[in-house]
């Protein structure tokens, strides 16, 4: 994930009991629309993806913005419950070498 100055990478965690693929990818566009709709009103925030874990009946919802209050809101937009907004950093991007 790459972040643009002044943003910072978050991780929503998001239990979903039963959940089928079919309905984290309707999580997933409405978060994404949920986002963009508050980008368009100056917010800086950007959805970035999700990553669905159905045996552990989990939702990992990746974003970059300003603050987690913002990604919060999002959530809630669209909503997607967050069990957890989590600040994180992508080492990928660090290219640490050994």
């Amino acid at each position: 994930m790459t972040e643009e100055a002044g943003e910072t990478a978050y991780l929503v965690e998001s239990y979903r009991p039963g959940a089928s693929r079919e309905e984290v990818r309707h999580a997933s566009r409405r978060l994404a629309a949920a986002a963009a709709a508050l980008a368009r009103r100056g917010e800086p925030v950007r959805f970035r993806g999700s990553t669905f874990l159905p045996g552990e009946e989990s939702c990992f919802h990746r974003f970059s913005g300003g603050s987690a209050d913002v990604v919060a809101r999002v959530c809630a937009a669209a909503q997607v419950q967050a069990a957890h907004i989590h600040e994180v950093i992508d080492l990928e991007e660090e290219r640490c070498e050994s």
